[in-house]
């Protein structure tokens, strides 16, 4: 078995804490476990754009690959459409 690898360090001494957009996909979960063997504490979010996915689901995958806390953030989606409404009404 593998040594457990040695926490990165900031100036204070304290862990180096990432935070990481996290999907829940094969690329994502591999940067996860990537940044835990560099020895950084990794904190995974995901945001609700609108897209149909199991939250907890993704969020119950993020700690089991070794993330220290996942966490998701709701209802993004209509940030996204004022955004883009304003876009569209400033084009006009």
């Amino acid at each position: 078995m593998a040594e457990p690898p040695c926490k990165k360090p900031n100036k204070d001494g304290e862990p180096q804490i990432v935070v990481l957009a996290y999907s829940g996909g094969l690329d994502t979960s591999c940067i996860l476990l990537w940044l835990i063997e560099q020895g950084y504490d990794v904190i995974a979010y995901t945001a609700d754009v609108g897209q149909d996915d199991d939250f907890e689901e993704i969020r119950t995958k993020a700690l089991k690959v070794g993330a220290k806390k996942a966490c998701f953030i709701t209802s993004l989606s209509a940030c996204f459409f004022l955004r883009s409404a304003k876009v569209k009404s400033c084009i006009r």
